[in-house]
């Protein structure tokens, strides 16, 4: 399973809808089984709040199936499923690990009131009306994909762009780059009181705010930024992606007038 498998966008009435294509690489018919899925705010090597187990059918050897679910909406920027979406074994409301998910959550509701309060500052209209970004992490046996956002955000040529991804779980060294065309946009990214400059480590003390600022150029069309996040513990990467093109989720997600 891959990360391209996993694909979900906004759907009617405040809902998100999430579709991950499931492969059957093996000689045999595979058995039914459990598909865990959790869900994080936007950005990279966070932690995701498990919302629960679908169903996965029996697939054929060398087969796909696409397990389908919904998703409402909470004011705090979380997901919960809704309607008949399988079998769905939720967490007790009350453990510990909820409790903590909805700190987590409450960061993505400062970055969005943030993004509001720079647009105001800058004498843009701004808006309560938002495309939902974030992470979904999807688990089958010992595989295992996340997907930390469906499709690039999109930017609008001749502004200054701003976005607010959160990197990290806990305290840890992380490394950025620019990749794709978008370089030549003079991205810049920083946190509070320290700015992040490409290719140098860095540590973070977790669930740190990065800001994005990039400005393409007047009747850009098409093209690609990728902010690479490279944990160093692991030596892993993630990408954090803003783009152009009818793929990208709607502007004025994260953008500030400028």
């Amino acid at each position: 399973m891959q990360r391209e498998d996993i694909r979900f966008g906004d759907g009617e009435a405040g809902t998100v809808w999430l579709d991950v294509e499931v492969h059957n690489t093996g000689s045999a018919r595979s058995k039914a089984t459990g598909m865990s899925v959790g869900v994080a705010p936007f950005g990279a090597f966070v932690e995701s709040e498990p919302v629960g187990v679908l169903e996965v059918p029996s697939v054929p050897a060398g087969g796909s199936r696409v397990v389908s679910a919904r998703f409402r909406r909470r004011p705090d920027e979380g997901l919960e499923p809704v309607g008949d979406v399988g079998r769905w074994r939720k967490r007790a409301a009350g453990n510990a690990a909820w409790r903590a998910s909805q700190e987590r959550y409450s960061l993505q509701v400062m970055q969005m009131e943030f993004m509001r309060d720079i647009q105001s500052l800058q004498g843009g209209t701004g808006t309560s009306t938002t495309s939902w970004a974030g992470n979904f992490d999807v688990h089958i046996g010992e595989s295992a994909a996340e997907r930390h956002c469906s499709s690039a955000v999109k930017l609008e040529a001749g502004k200054r762009n701003w976005a607010v991804f959160v990197v990290g779980r806990g305290p840890g060294t992380f490394r950025f780059d620019f990749l794709g065309d978008g370089r030549a946009w003079g991205p810049a990214l920083w946190t509070p009181g320290s700015n992040l400059a490409p290719q140098k480590w860095v540590g973070l003390a977790g669930e740190s705010p990065v800001i994005l600022r990039v400005a393409p150029p007047e009747g850009t069309t098409e093209g690609l930024l990728a902010v690479s996040v490279e944990q160093r513990s692991s030596g892993k990467c993630a990408l954090v992606e803003f783009g152009f093109g009818v793929d990208c989720i709607p502007p004025r997600c994260f953008r500030s007038p400028g």
